[in-house]
């Protein structure tokens, strides 16, 4: 078992052909990971957000939706951490290609490290800036405003990523939970509560209609990390 868990994403990808998927969230004790008006910095404190460059160092690749990364102008590096490690893939979903190409993702040193998945009607011309500065640009020939979580890992297959942390936002995490493409959750609780109907919830997307059918969780561990409370969890199949 402990072999299992410490090669459980090299196993997983092998076997099903698509990488292991993790969620990672920071949010308050009421599960909101940003307020009404969307600030988010910072929910947890220095121990958990240095944990989070640990795990964004071993893992292949790390993925948000645009528009978290707009709002966050997220760079998504591993910052502070010793040791050899490999610069990890940035994946932006950005079905309507809003990332702009002043976004530090887009015109930073790590742009060759930079996966952007979009659809086939966006900009032709933002592909082709991009496509100059080493960015992979992929497109996928979507009806709908949102690009199914299976196609997504289907790309990034074709990378060897075998690990993948799942970042946000919440609509994004909500949809590979409603596609049952998650593996493991990681999930930070600080002590707050931020409240406000309109306040951003960690998990969107559509969502069980009973409790009956939501996703079942095995907890197999929590532990103080600073003032923050870390609880890591699987999906029972």
């Amino acid at each position: 078992a402990d072999v299992e868990r410490q090669n459980e994403a090299f196993f997983l990808s092998m076997v099903e052909k698509r990488p292991f998927v993790t969620v990672k969230l920071a949010m308050s004790l009421d599960g909101k990971i940003a307020t009404r008006t969307y600030d988010s910095k910072w929910i947890t404190q220095q121990h958990a957000r240095r944990m989070v460059h640990e795990l964004r160092a071993q893992s292949d690749a790390v993925l948000v939706s645009a528009r978290t990364a707009i709002r966050d102008q997220a760079r998504l590096t591993v910052r502070d951490i010793r040791g050899c490690f490999r610069e990890p893939y940035k994946v932006i979903v950005d079905p309507a290609f809003e990332l702009p190409l002043t976004h530090p993702l887009v015109a930073g040193q790590y742009a060759h490290r930079l996966i952007l998945i979009t659809r086939k009607t966006s900009s032709l011309h933002k592909e082709r800036q991009c496509v100059k500065r080493g960015i992979h640009v992929h497109r996928v020939n979507s009806t709908k405003a949102i690009i199914s979580p299976q196609r997504v890992l289907d790309i990034l297959h074709q990378y060897e990523i075998r690990s993948l942390l799942i970042e946000g936002g919440g609509e994004l995490v909500g949809r590979f939970f409603d596609a049952r493409c998650v593996d493991k959750c990681l999930f930070f609780y600080a002590p707050l509560i931020i409240g406000g109907r309109n306040a951003v919830a960690s998990v969107a997307g559509t969502g069980a209609s009973r409790v009956m059918s939501a996703t079942q969780m095995r907890i197999v561990s929590y532990e103080k990390v600073g003032k923050d409370l870390l609880v890591t969890a699987y999906p029972r199949r």
